[in-house]
């Protein structure tokens, strides 16, 4: 389990190109929590980059909750879904004030692979 408490927050404004190196690429799973859109829990996808300071969470499933009929359209499988881009810091506080558990899963990229990912 990955201890959010002691994670230090990264600056996520400058997106420079950086040896590979320097670059960890890792799943995050969440444990549900109480909230309706968490029952199955959630996945993303977290980058990080030690030598531009980047350390942000590529998030697939981000919605709305301003849309009418939120819990119907959720239940029904029509909840418009996009990608957002949150800081990793803020993204951990959210699941840590619901409880919920985050598990990071370091993904074995080459160098090669690494150096093709672009923010």
């Amino acid at each position: 389990m990955l201890d959010i408490s002691k994670i230090a927050i990264g600056n996520t404004t400058n997106y420079a190109e950086t040896p590979a190196d320097s670059i960890r690429v890792s799943l995050l799973t969440c444990s549900p929590h109480d909230e309706i859109y968490s029952l199955y829990g959630h996945t993303a996808i977290r980058y990080e980059d030690k030598a531009s300071k980047t350390d942000i969470v590529v998030n697939y499933g981000m919605f709305s909750f301003k849309k009418p009929f939120f819990v119907a359209r959720f239940v029904l499988g029509l909840t418009d879904y996009e990608m957002g881009i949150q800081d990793f810091n803020d993204f951990c506080y959210e699941y840590q004030y619901f409880g919920s558990q985050v598990t990071q899963q370091e993904i074995n990229l080459t160098p090669e692979e690494k150096g093709q990912l672009y923010l």
